[in-house]
């Protein structure tokens, strides 16, 4: 799934034709393409030299859905939300099926294969938090908030933890 909004918009002549003359001036050979997709790639450039002349900031996505919230309505916001949990789901079992090739499936030291399996899930959650965490630390650390990075430690330790009582 490409990443994205689909948007509808109506625009006037006289900006369909300058998009146009700036794909064509880009020298960009686009064969078979569509209207759409000359005004997209368009606005792309226009927007990219935006940000390389500094008009615009360069974002990295985090402060997505805090922008946009105003501008969609009740039933898209509820769509971005079954997103996210979608997401977060896939996300949650990515870490776990990592976790499961990575640790040993036996272990001396429990009785309970229960127990195993809890602390596989714990770690897994913990692994998709903390790097979750992690990324936006390195990608953004002036965005970070003091709890963000207060849970980024907490969650380092408690990994550590969890991870000790695996071996």
């Amino acid at each position: 799934m490409k990443g994205g909004r689909v948007l509808r918009m109506r625009l006037n002549p006289e900006d369909v034709m300058s998009c146009i003359d700036i794909v064509q001036r880009s020298n960009i050979t686009l064969s078979a393409a569509s209207l759409d997709t000359v005004c997209r790639l368009a606005l792309s450039g226009l927007l990219e030299a935006a940000r390389i002349a500094g008009t615009v900031p360069r974002r990295d996505g985090f402060e997505y859905e805090q922008m946009i919230s105003k501008y969609i309505g009740a039933r898209q916001q509820g769509k971005l939300i079954a997103l996210a949990t979608v997401e977060d789901e896939e996300a949650r079992r990515r870490a776990f099926d990592d976790t499961r090739a990575v640790v040993p499936v036996t272990h001396a030291s429990f009785n309970a294969e229960d127990e195993f399996d809890k602390l596989i899930i714990k770690k897994g959650r913990l692994l998709v938090r903390s790097q979750e965490l992690d990324f936006k630390y390195k990608a953004d650390p002036e965005n970070m908030s003091d709890e963000e990075q207060q849970e980024r430690i907490r969650l380092h330790n408690e990994l550590k933890r969890v991870e000790e009582q695996l071996r």
